[in-house]
């Protein structure tokens, strides 16, 4: 006999509560994460980015300053190769330029173009939408509380990541040579 589906959220087609992993805050929020970034995902692509370059945008917008690869690889996480491919693609598309940097060499400063700007403009929207679908039937009251939870999530996750890397580069330089 083929079990009916459960109407009860939560519950499998066997009338069974989701394993306790699936209910740890920590999942829950990996998962919601996940959406929110696949959402996000379709509607910049339908203006002709990715995520990445929209941050890639907004950093340097919001710098005040030309930035180097190097600074916008450490801000945003990602690698070294990614960072160069997305640059070179953000070029070849006129969303930024890359000049000599004036003390260092080996460097180069991004600059955003007038139609890097252009661009920009479309992410408050964006960002505004995905808000308006994502927390649809919330009350001000609870997107505020929930906009200080995130905060306040935020900062002890780059608390502890802070304190791994102090304890990875201490690590290291037990192992270090020193004759």
């Amino acid at each position: 006999m083929n079990p009916l589906p459960d109407d009860r959220p939560g519950f499998d087609c066997r009338g069974q509560p989701p394993p306790p992993v699936l209910e740890q805050l920590s999942y829950q929020f990996l998962r919601a994460a996940h959406l929110l970034g696949q959402q996000l995902r379709q509607m910049v692509a339908a203006h002709g980015l990715n995520r990445s370059q929209g941050a890639i945008l907004g950093l340097l917008h919001h710098a005040g300053e030309d930035l180097t690869a190097s600074d916008l690889t450490r801000r945003l996480g990602l690698t070294a190769a990614s960072m160069s491919k997305l640059l070179a693609q953000m070029e070849q598309e006129g969303l930024i330029v890359r000049t000599p940097h004036p003390q260092d060499a080996r460097a180069l400063l991004i600059r955003l173009t007038s139609q890097g700007e252009q661009r920009l403009q479309v992410f408050p929207q964006i960002l505004e939408a995905l808000d308006s679908r994502a927390l649809a039937g919330f009350s001000p009251e609870e997107r505020a509380r929930l906009r200080d939870f995130l905060a306040r999530l935020r900062a002890n996750l780059e608390a502890l990541q802070k304190k791994e890397e102090t304890t990875v580069a201490s690590e290291e330089d037990l192992f270090e040579d020193t004759n």
